[in-house]
């Protein structure tokens, strides 16, 4: 018995397809925080929750320092370290008015070991580093453009 010739290949690249179907990831929600102009795409609910609180508090204080939000502001958990940014555990994208934070479980791989921050409690610890990259967020809004950092340089 003989098969049609190309039918073979096409069954190869069909399963092909497939499989690389299945490994492409699937985006993640993204949930409006209910006090806050901020919205946040993460996998856990708890881990949004954590977010959104923190993040209200960061603008709360910077409110208090004359510094407030005019615009939305997106953040975005991801899982492992940006290959862009290698050292660092948030980084703000103020021409997308997008933070980007390494899921709680990278944070030791993106301070290294030795890092003195290790020994802060993780979870203040994360929370800090939403107030970080908000002020950043909201310096920038309120500003109206960019601001020079040393960690640019």
């Amino acid at each position: 018995m003989t098969r049609p010739r190309g039918r073979g290949l096409a069954s190869i690249f069909a399963a092909v397809f497939v499989l690389n179907q299945a490994a492409v990831p699937v985006a993640m929600a993204a949930t409006q925080c209910s006090s806050v102009a901020v919205t946040v795409s993460a996998d856990e609910a708890a881990l949004t929750e954590r977010i959104c609180a923190a993040a209200g508090r960061a603008v709360d204080l910077m409110a208090a320092c004359g510094i407030t939000q005019t615009e939305p502001v997106q953040i975005e958990v991801i899982d492992g370290l940006n290959p862009d940014h290698p050292d660092c555990a948030g980084i703000f994208h103020c021409s997308e008015a997008r933070i980007e934070l390494v899921a709680p479980d990278y944070l030791t791989e993106a301070l290294g070991a030795d890092h003195p921050f290790i020994e802060i409690p993780m979870d203040p610890f994360y929370d800090s580093l939403v107030a970080h990259e908000m002020a950043h967020a909201l310096a920038y809004q309120t500003r109206q453009g960019p601001l020079k950092s040393t960690s640019a340089t």
